[in-house]
């Protein structure tokens, strides 16, 4: 028997500048190819997208572009990835992309993962795995945010980077011993922090 629901979901991608921190061009974008989900009451789109600013630090100029792909459908996602490496990714500066890319570095879903790190297609830098021998778990706690341990077991929020100037110092999880004082967790994922050098 059909449950009929109201059901909406609003998601944003959103960039947080510094203030003193110079930036230009800040642009968004949805992607042109999304998940579809047949609904009694029609289509529903899973709308995701980017967004992107060209900022200076210390007159280092750099793009730094925000995104979250698709997570269930693989061939979606791709598509997703390639979107991103012809779009936003397509600048002469040096480039920082983070976001939660829903694709492992290796594993049935790593085809993203290994799409946006390919050397034909520009090759990004993940960061992680230059500075540390932590397989860095973000994702993902129970739903209701209440399991007693961690459940988290792939790493899919990713800090990727361009060009072999721009390195990684340090690296670390945030979040992943934090817990509320009822003992939840803070988000079904954890945080990634870096500290990267940009000549």
């Amino acid at each position: 028997v059909p449950v009929l629901r109201d059901v909406r979901l609003t998601m944003r991608n959103v960039i947080l500048v510094r203030d003193g921190v110079e930036f230009s061009n800040a642009q968004q974008g949805h992607f042109d190819t999304n998940a579809v989900y047949p609904t009694v009451a029609g289509e529903v789109v899973d709308l995701r997208g980017w967004v992107a600013v060209d900022a200076t630090m210390g007159k280092r100029p750099f793009r730094f572009v925000n995104t979250h792909l698709e997570p269930y459908i693989t061939p979606v996602r791709n598509i997703q990835a390639q979107e991103m490496i012809d779009g936003p990714f397509a600048t002469n500066l040096k480039l920082v992309a983070v976001g939660d890319f829903n694709t492992p570095p290796e594993g049935a879903a790593a085809e993203a993962y290994e799409m946006l790190t390919d050397p034909s297609n520009g090759k990004m830098t993940d960061v992680w795995p230059t500075v540390t021998d932590d397989p860095g778990y973000t994702c993902c706690q129970a739903e209701l945010l209440d399991n007693p341990a961690s459940t988290a077991d792939q790493r899919i929020d990713l800090i990727l980077t361009r060009t072999s100037a721009v390195k990684a110092v340090s690296a670390q999880l945030v979040g992943a011993e934090a817990r509320t004082p009822s003992g939840l967790w803070a988000s079904d994922h954890f945080g990634v922090v870096a500290e990267l050098t940009i000549p």
